[in-house]
């Protein structure tokens, strides 16, 4: 039975380390550019032949109540966590009711006009990770913590 029990859990491992690498992969061809921090933090992703895809901010709106109001009305969900979608142009989620992250799609790219393709990468995100975050606001610096990890970085 613990042999069993051994052999199943290694099985596990490597099927989530095959994953994460697929995760991985999949931006692979994908770099920063242009990364501000202010009382948030915003991002361009582009390829590697300098074409930006998609950008996007992360916000802690801590002591705006407007923001968790305005998602209430939304009836578009991303997993368990309201949005606002716009179809193959932007996805907008609230995470932990504090935590916005707007991701858009870039006009002159059409790989990335595509609402599916939004969504995986916005899956990239720590978001188990913010959901996790009690206390006064987190720094706009301390964000970056949680936005998707490119393999050029």
């Amino acid at each position: 039975m613990k042999t069993s029990s051994i052999i199943l859990f290694l099985s596990f491992a490597v099927i989530a380390a095959f994953g994460l690498s697929c995760a991985n992969s999949a931006f692979r061809n994908l770099e920063y550019e242009d990364v501000s921090i202010h009382d948030w933090i915003q991002a361009s992703v582009k390829k590697k032949n300098g074409q930006r895809v998609i950008w996007f901010q992360v916000f802690d709106h801590l002591d705006d109540a407007s923001i968790k109001e305005s998602y209430l009305t939304s009836t578009d969900t991303f997993g368990k966590y309201p949005a606002k979608i716009y179809e193959n142009k932007w996805v907008w989620i609230l995470v932990n009711d504090r935590i916005e992250i707007r991701l858009i799609a870039d006009d002159d790219e059409d790989d990335y006009q595509n609402t599916d393709r939004l969504k995986e990468f916005l899956r990239a995100f720590d978001l188990a990770g913010m959901e996790k975050i009690t206390g006064p606001k987190v720094a706009a610096g301390d964000l970056e913590a949680y936005i998707p990890r490119l393999n050029s970085k």
